[in-house]
Formats: C-alpha cells, sequence, structure tokens
C-alpha cells in the first residue's frame, strides 16, 4: 500500500485586507517532515506559500499519479479559508482576493454582536441650511431656509441604505413609511421618537419587520403583563408588555406592545428612556443595546456635513439642490470604497483631505493611499551600538537609557 501526503501553508496573501499569518509555513514544513521520517510516508512534501490555486492543484494531481484502489492520500492546509453559501468550505491560496461584497459586510463597533446575522438600519434626520433670499421654496422658519435628509443607514457598515429629503418644515413622520418600506422581513428598524406613528409601525409589523423606537410623552396605555423586578437585568427599570388604549392609537395599532425601561449612558451621563419594540424574545438590555446602535446614522451625518460640499449651493431650485444632495452621497461612498481597496489605517476624515490633497497629482493615487497611515510607535529609547561615544563609557553606551 502506497502512502503519499501534501502539507500546504500560506503566510502572505496579495489582499491587504487579509491579514499574514506566522507560522502556517512552518507547520506544514514540519509535518511533511514528520510524516516523510517518522511516519514513513513513500512521499510527503511541502509546498510554502503557493501563489495560485494551480499550483496546488498540480502537485496534487502529481502525487495522485501511481495511486491506485486502496492507496492512501493526505492533504493538510495551512491558512486563511471561506465558506460558500452552500456551505461548502475553500481553501485560498496567495493571491486570493476578497470579493468586494466585504465592503459591503464590513463591521463597526457600534453593531451589537449578538446580531452579527441580522440587517440592523438605524432611521433619522439632518438639516441642511440653505440661503432663504434665493431659495424661498424651502421656507423653514421665518427668513430661513433648509432642507431634510431622511436616511436608513446600514449599522454594520456605516453606510446608507435609503435615502429621501424633502422640505425641513415637513414632519419626520410623513417620511416613515417610505423608509421603513426599505427593509425587508427579519430585518430590524431603529428610530427616534419623530418617527413613532402607530399605524405605520402597525404595517410594517405585519410585514415581519422589527422595530425599536422611543415612546412619545402622553402616551395612554394599559399593562397587560409585568416582569417580576428580581428577574430584570442590570439598569433595567421595567420591562412590561402594553396594549395602547388611546381613542385613535388602540385603532392604529391593535396588537400588543412590548415597553421597556432603561438607564442608558449618553454622553457619560445616565438617562432613563423608555422603549417600545413588536418583539417579545430579546432581553431587555438587548433593546437598550440596539437603541444605542442608531447613533451610528449620525456619525455617519457627521462625515456627509465635515468632508463634502453641502454647506454652499451652486443652483437654487429644487432639481439643482437635489442633484448636489445625491452627488455628495455617491462621492462619499466613492471615498469609503477607495479607503476599503487601499487600505489605509487612517480615520475617514483624515482620508477624505488626502484624497483631496493628490487628486489633481500626476501620480498613482492608489500607490499613495496604500502607503499612508499612522506614524510608528516611537523609540523606547537607548543608544545604537554604532553611534559615537566617549573613551571609556564603551558598556553604558550599549544600555538604554532615558
Amino acid at each position: 500500500m502506497k502512502r503519499h501526503a501534501l502539507f500546504v501553508g500560506v503566510d502572505s496573501y496579495a489582499d491587504r485586507n487579509i491579514q499574514d499569518l506566522h507560522c502556517a509555513v512552518n507547520d506544514a514544513t514540519e509535518l511533511a517532515g514528520f510524516f516523510k521520517h517518522r511516519a514513513r510516508f513513500d512521499r510527503a512534501e511541502a509546498l510554502p506559500n503557493p501563489r495560485a490555486c494551480n499550483d496546488v492543484l498540480e502537485r496534487v494531481h502529481d502525487l495522485l499519479d501511481g495511486l491506485g484502489p486502496g492507496d492512501e492520500f493526505l492533504f493538510f492546509f495551512a491558512g486563511h479559508g471561506i465558506k460558500t453559501q452552500d456551505g461548502h468550505r475553500l481553501v485560498c491560496a496567495g493571491d486570493f482576493r476578497r470579493q468586494d461584497g466585504g465592503f459591503v459586510r464590513g463591521r463597526h463597533h457600534g453593531r451589537p454582536t449578538k446580531f452579527n446575522l441580522r440587517g440592523i438600519y438605524a432611521t433619522d434626520s439632518s438639516t441642511i441650511q440653505l440661503a432663504y433670499w434665493c431659495i424661498d421654496w424651502a421656507k423653514h422658519r421665518q427668513r430661513k431656509a433648509a432642507v431634510k435628509i431622511h436616511m436608513v443607514a446600514n449599522v454594520a457598515n456605516r453606510l446608507p441604505h435609503f435615502c429621501v429629503f424633502g422640505r425641513a418644515k415637513d414632519h419626520d413622520g410623513k417620511m416613515e413609511d417610505e423608509l421603513f418600506n426599505s427593509l425587508k422581513e427579519g430585518d430590524i428598524g431603529i428610530a427616534d421618537r419623530a418617527y413613532n406613528h402607530f399605524k405605520a409601525l402597525h404595517r410594517q409589523s405585519l410585514r415581519g419587520v422589527f422595530f425599536v423606537v422611543r415612546e412619545k410623552s402622553g402616551m395612554k396605555y394599559r399593562v397587560v403583563r409585568r416582569v417580576a423586578k428580581k428577574d430584570l437585568g442590570e439598569n433595567i427599570i421595567s420591562d412590561e408588555t402594553i396594549m395602547l388604549t388611546g381613542q385613535r392609537t388602540s385603532k392604529e395599532y391593535p396588537c400588543a406592545m412590548r415597553r421597556v425601561v432603561a438607564r442608558v449612558k449618553v454622553d457619560g451621563k445616565w438617562r432613563t428612556m423608555v422603549f417600545l419594540t413588536n418583539n417579545f424574545e430579546w432581553a431587555a438590555s438587548t433593546i437598550a443595546e440596539l437603541y444605542k446602535a442608531r447613533w451610528e446614522v449620525e456619525l455617519l451625518f457627521k462625515e456627509l456635513k465635515q468632508t463634502l460640499q453641502l454647506q454652499d449651493f451652486y443652483g437654487e431650485n429644487e432639481n439643482a439642490v437635489a442633484w448636489q444632495i445625491w452627488a455628495a452621497l455617491l462621492t462619499h461612498l466613492v471615498l469609503r470604497w477607495l479607503k476599503y481597496k487601499s487600505g489605509a489605517a487612517c480615520g475617514y476624515s483624515r482620508f477624505a483631505a488626502l484624497v483631496r490633497a493628490i487628486v489633481w497629482l500626476k501620480k498613482d493615487a492608489m500607490a499613495i493611499l496604500r502607503s499612508y497611515g499612522i506614524a510608528p510607535p516611537p523609540d523606547p529609547g537607548g543608544v545604537a551600538s554604532g553611534m559615537p561615544y566617549l573613551p571609556g563609557f564603551e558598556k553604558m553606551s550599549l544600555k538604554s537609557v532615558g
């Protein structure tokens, strides 16, 4: 009986977004030596850092030649791998590059880790001031004009999911159906109390969309069930199942709803907040954690306003303002894409400033972006062995100082 074995180890990858390994090649080499000299395999070969999958396949076919029924073949791989949608596991050679789907599947720290398989979307709005003397169609207040951007943002990657804009004087609730209709069954929508309209929430609940919103003041309800205080988690004040009793709200949302009162830390200070949701399975602490993730959309608005041209508008009519807003959103998406592809380690604002500085240079912009990052840590101190020193101080010159 013949026995052949192939041991593949990949330490480095062409994709800068894939973390290099340190011991994969060493493991493959050591195992090949063990199976060749100790396990007495007829052929046991190591293949360090193959640049392409074809290199692996050629070596496999070479080792399979001459083997027949009853013979054994052992294949070992150390390195990164991927799992396909149909459940198959594939090994990755050195030339493997992640598909562009990694850009939209990226994760920010604001996303709750226990929901890493679900879509979490935060809804909010932001007002953009306009010049009243020339844009009177967007009158907001006395001698003021403004438009309002309503956005649904993906909490996982902090990218816009759906966006619509209108006049700032219109209430946010008018856009609620249009915004929440962009979600599909099983998604989680998080919104502030401005989007708390029970008729729209009931329609989304029937579609299978989960929501977490703040309670409006003066809401009338009766408690159907209350969780005992001894069973409440940390920073949870109450967890109740309620039915709305208002003359209008009871018709708009005739089903049971969950009401959670929790203490949430905001800007270093503890605040008591009341949340409403249509999910009765999550822990009360999870609902509070989900609402905190809504602040990701505020960071997205901050990125847009600080780095893009949304203060001065070149046109005065509604179409001109709309096109400039859409152009700004597309520019933001391109900048985020470039940051992802270049693997730059700096923040978004610094990256946008860098792109603005090099965009007109006759140089390889991607090469500059890839080489740009955070400065290395400072030298801990000491004197290099090749530095000059006074006679008689040779020993002291080789010791660390400072």
